[in-house]
Parts: structure tokens; C-alpha cells; sequence
């Protein structure tokens, strides 16, 4: 019975564990500290929790490479309260530019913090958009 209990908790703190590593701190993994802004076009959005992420595609100006960029911002229902939709981030093919928070160990990874659109719309991943 004794082993029983002791597996059962093993399970439930290697299941806990797994849950805390998916949702991080946006301090731990992105630099608050600093800002930056890139331009590129939008190639996927995932309406997912806890954060919404979307992908962007960015071309290096010196190499002429193109990056794949990964972003994260809100959650899901911040984002629906300000009116936003997956349809409303996507760019249709047209550039955007995003201000982020980059990642501290420095993959081509961010924390979108505003977004602004070809047609002028400025969104701003604190639940509004202007």
C-alpha cells in the first residue's frame, strides 16, 4: 500500500511538473528589459492557451536570408475581449512590423507586445487595439 501511495505521488509530481514547464514565466524566458521591432509577414497564428503564438517570416537585410520568427503574446480570451480574431492577426501576405521582448538565450523567439498592420490597425497585446 505504502509503494502504491509513493508511485501515485511520483506520477502526480512528474504530471505537475510538465504543466509548470509549459507555462512559463514571460520574465524568465523574454528580456523585459529590452525592446526591439522587426518587419515581416505573418506565415501562422495558433489560437491557442495559455498565449497565443504566431510565426513570421523576416528577411535579413545583410545576408538576404529569410528567418522564421516565433512569437507569443496574449491569451486567448484577452485577445477576444478586445475584439481581435485568429482572421484579424493574420497579414494576408503584406509586411507588419512587431515590437517584442527577445528571448533571453537568444533564439530567433519573442514576446509580441504591439503589432502593426499594413492597413495602419496598431494592436497592442494588452487587450486593446487602436
Amino acid at each position: 500500500m505504502k509503494r502504491l501511495l509513493l508511485a501515485g505521488l511520483a506520477i502526480c509530481a512528474v504530471a505537475g511538473s510538465s504543466q509548470t514547464q509549459a507555462h512559463h514565466s514571460v520574465n524568465g524566458v523574454y528580456n523585459v528589459e529590452k525592446s526591439a521591432m522587426i518587419s515581416g509577414v505573418i506565415t501562422e497564428v495558433e489560437w491557442v492557451n495559455p498565449h497565443i503564438h504566431f510565426d513570421m517570416m523576416v528577411r535579413d537585410e545583410k545576408t538576404k536570408k529569410d528567418a522564421l520568427w516565433r512569437f507569443e503574446c496574449v491569451p486567448v480570451g484577452v485577445a477576444r475581449r478586445a475584439g481581435l480574431s485568429k482572421e484579424s492577426l493574420m497579414s494576408g501576405g503584406k509586411p507588419v512590423q512587431v515590437r517584442f521582448n527577445p528571448s533571453r538565450n537568444g533564439d530567433l523567439t519573442g514576446y509580441a507586445n504591439e503589432l502593426m498592420m499594413a492597413d495602419g490597425r496598431r494592436i497592442l497585446f494588452n487587450g486593446s487595439r487602436q
